[in-house]
């Protein structure tokens, strides 16, 4: 193992630690079961085509999109609409509550807007895990 690895590594490690409560080293306890949801190959190429759709959006809309959800994502100049795309995934895959308010959010506006992306978004938000 290289050392920028091992620190990616101890990195994550510091995530999943600082998410779970405060205890004694030996009282951890590691679920290393968790399981996803299998798609069949019909979801699988929905949620493609969605994921492609998303990534021609740009990128000052995934930035407004960001500030306004006032999430903590670290968006560099050269990053791209996908690598956003990418930063957000990521946050929303370790923080639950963001995730459970952008689908309280979602629902809450079932009436307004585009039918097709607000059933997009839901599609992509599914509770897979």
């Amino acid at each position: 193992m290289r050392t920028h690895d091992m620190v990616k590594t101890l990195n994550q490690l510091a995530r999943i630690l600082k998410s779970g409560p405060n205890v004694e080293l030996q009282d951890i306890v590691i679920n290393s079961k968790t399981t996803y949801k299998e798609l069949n190959k019909e979801e699988i190429a929905l949620n493609i085509t969605t994921l492609l759709a998303l990534s021609k959006i740009k990128k000052h809309t995934w930035v407004e999109f960001i500030e306004e959800n006032r999430w903590p994502i670290n968006i560099q100049k050269r990053d791209s609409a996908r690598n956003l795309i990418g930063k957000i995934l990521k946050y929303l895959d370790g923080h639950p509550n963001a995730l459970k308010k952008l689908k309280n959010d979602v629902e809450s506006h079932r009436g307004q807007g585009s039918i097709e992306l607000l059933n997009a978004l839901s599609s992509l938000l599914d509770d897979s895990k």
